[in-house]
């Protein structure tokens, strides 16, 4: 009677274990536990959100433009010459830059594109690499500038923005200090 028990036992358990082979439920195609599959894709998902998001700091800590690679230097005012303000920056030379000067509300917007080629010969083959990188800047004009009056020359990878003051702007200003007559002398 105990053997039969046993056999009923061991019977009903070979028939869970073949139905649960055959049972399209238990065959789960992402593992044993889909929560834990879950859970790591989370994870992961993160770990690559969070190293996008520091690169885009890094980039707006740094003016690196995210289509090029390289920082342009700037100057943050201008610089008061006596009878007019100079801006510098400089822009890498390159026969294909496009530079763009607008003034619009007495504000100065600098628009230039970037453009570096290279040609590289080695071993009997040739290598040609092209580079593009956008810049945009725009700052406020100071306030005595003449927008009107506004000349730009770009040299040697340079480029100087010059605006002149407007008139009377560069005549200092002093005050005569009267003595009163009552203080001793």
């Amino acid at each position: 009677m105990k053997s039969n028990k046993v056999l009923a036992v061991l019977m009903a358990l070979v028939a869970s274990v073949s139905l649960h082979a055959n049972d399209p439920f238990f065959n789960d195609p992402f593992g044993d536990d889909i929560f834990t599959e879950m859970m790591q894709m989370q994870r992961q998902m993160d770990r690559m959100f969070e190293q996008m998001h520091q690169r885009m700091q890094q980039r707006s800590k740094a003016l690196i433009s995210p289509i090029g690679t390289y920082k342009i230097a700037t100057q943050s005012q201008f610089e008061d010459k006596g009878d007019r303000y100079v801006y510098r920056t400089d822009i890498p030379k390159s026969k294909e830059n496009t530079i763009k000067l607008s003034v619009d509300n007495h504000r100065l917007t600098v628009d230039a594109k970037v453009v570096k080629k290279e040609e590289t010969k080695r071993n009997g083959m040739v290598s040609y690499q092209s580079y593009m990188s956008m810049y945009q800047r725009s700052l406020s004009l100071p306030a005595d500038a003449d927008e009107s009056r506004m000349k730009s020359a770009y040299k040697d990878g340079y480029l100087t923005i010059t605006f002149k003051k407007r008139s009377g702007s560069t005549q200092s200003k002093t005050a005569a200090i009267k003595k009163d007559a009552n203080q001793s002398k």
